[in-house]
C-alpha cells in the first residue's frame, strides 16, 4: 500500500503479486494466528478498502495454494489474473534415505514454531492417552515443550543438519495444525520420502493426496488418534 503511488500515470508498470492468503482468509485465521477476534465493522471495511485499491494495480497473481487463489477469487479477482505456484524445496538437501522396517516404536515427527497452532498440543495428548508405546516422538520448535518419556524436544534451524537428520530418522511425519496456509514442512517430510499426517486445512489438500501420500485430518484428538492407528497397522508398507 505504501508504493501504490508508484503505479499512478507514466509510473504504471506490471505488478506480480505472491500471496499465501486473502483479507478474507487471514481474518477467519486471525483467532489462532494472532490471538485475536477477526476484524469487524470499520476496521474491516478500511481493510477491504485496501485490499480493492491494492489488487486492482496487481496484473498477476502468483498464490502460493488452491486454497489461496479460492480466497483472490470470492474477494473478486479473475481467472485471468491467477497462477497458482507452488513453493518448493531443494532437493539437493532434502531426499529420501534407504528405508528399513524396525521393531519398536513407531518414530513420529513434528516441526512447528507456533506449537499451539501446528496443533502440538494435540499430538501431545494423543501420544500419552493412546500411543506411549507405540510411538516416539521428536519435536522441533522454539516453544518451550517439556519433555516427557518417548518425547523429545529439539532447536533446529531450517534447513541445519540436523533437522535434515531428525527427518531422515523419522518414519512418520504428524503436525495436526489448526491453521495453516501451506505447509512447507510437510514438502520436507515428503521429499524426505515420509508419509505424512496433517491437518486438513489451508492448502493441505496441494500437498497430500489422501489415503495414498499420508492422511488429512480433522486437527482434534479423534481424527488424529484414527490415523495414527491406521499409520502404525500399516507401517511395514509405509
Amino acid at each position: 500500500m505504501p508504493y501504490l503511488w508508484a503505479q499512478a500515470g507514466p509510473l504504471k508498470r506490471p505488478v506480480v503479486l505472491e500471496t499465501d492468503w486473502s483479507l478474507e482468509q487471514q481474518e477467519s485465521m486471525a483467532p489462532l494466528y494472532f490471538n485475536r477476534a477477526p476484524r469487524r465493522g470499520p476496521r474491516r471495511k478500511l481493510s477491504e478498502l485496501s485490499e480493492r485499491a491494492l489488487f486492482a494495480q496487481v496484473s498477476l497473481f502468483t498464490p502460493i495454494s488452491n486454497w489461496a487463489a479460492d480466497g483472490l477469487r470470492r474477494a473478486g479477482v479473475e481467472d485471468r489474473r491467477i497462477r497458482v505456484l507452488h513453493p518448493g524445496v531443494d532437493l539437493s538437501l532434502w531426499k529420501p534415505r534407504p528405508r528399513r522396517v524396525h521393531e519398536g516404536p513407531l518414530k513420529l515427527l513434528f516441526v512447528g514454531g507456533d506449537f499451539a497452532r501446528k496443533g502440538g498440543h494435540i499430538l501431545l495428548q494423543v501420544m500419552r492417552e493412546r500411543f506411549a508405546r507405540d510411538c516416539v516422538l521428536d519435536v522441533v520448535t522454539r516453544e518451550d515443550v517439556p519433555e516427557t518419556p518417548g518425547v523429545t524436544v529439539h532447536r533446529c534451524e531450517p534447513n541445519s543438519p540436523d533437522l535434515v537428520r531428525l527427518y531422515q530418522e523419522a518414519d512418520l511425519f504428524v503436525m495436526p495444525t489448526r491453521a495453516e496456509c501451506f505447509g512447507h514442512v510437510s514438502v520436507e517430510a515428503m521429499a524426505s520420502g515420509l508419509p505424512v499426517i496433517v491437518g486438513d486445512v489451508g492448502g493441505a489438500r496441494d500437498i497430500v493426496d489422501h489415503g495414498e501420500t499420508g492422511w488429512l485430518v480433522r486437527p482434534e484428538a479423534g481424527a488424529l488418534a484414527d490415523a495414527l492407528a491406521a499409520a502404525i497397522a500399516n507401517r511395514y508398507i509405509l
